[in-house]
């Protein structure tokens, strides 16, 4: 709980953020405060750990969340531009690193659109599908026949 200048408390998560400036896109890379405390409290966990020596050999940093939240929640108490510029920035190196794999990939080639034909009817053998036990448990959905929410067992 966090107390207000004029006495009122009130739960850090209930904290609305400071509008952006008008025109500016980049303030929309900020998240609600309470995500960059819950990516920090994630990354610190055992499980969390475990998985990090796995995949990378040894633990991240994961400080760059806390020194986030702390910036988020100067942005959103105080309207501190600088530590907007710096949750921004921080925001904008993850993004950058997390495309980095996708950017660099020579396995897919890459297209500017759809593929010729990519809306034309289903091939023959779906048509002998309509009459699958799925497609027969969807109709009588649908008709108000059965209920796939029942907590019983169905044997048929």
């Amino acid at each position: 709980m966090v107390s207000s200048s004029n006495g009122d408390t009130f739960s850090e998560k209930s904290i609305i953020q400071s509008p952006p400036p008008e025109g500016s896109l980049e303030y929309r890379l900020i998240r609600p405060c309470d995500r960059y405390e819950d990516e920090y409290n994630e990354c610190k966990s055992s499980k969390s750990r475990r998985q990090q020596i796995f995949v990378y050999g040894q633990t991240i940093d994961c400080e760059s969340w806390a020194k986030d939240f702390e910036n988020c929640k100067k942005w959103t108490w105080a309207s501190d531009e600088e530590a907007a510029r710096s949750v921004i920035e921080s925001e904008r190196k993850r993004l950058h690193e997390r495309l980095i794999p996708h950017m660099q990939n020579k396995v897919w080639e890459k297209r500017d659109g759809a593929p010729p034909g990519w809306n034309k009817p289903l091939p023959e053998f779906e048509a002998q599908n309509q009459d699958s036990y799925l497609t027969l448990m969807k109709d009588s959905d649908e008709k108000g026949g059965g209920s796939s929410t029942s907590s019983g067992c169905m044997i048929q």
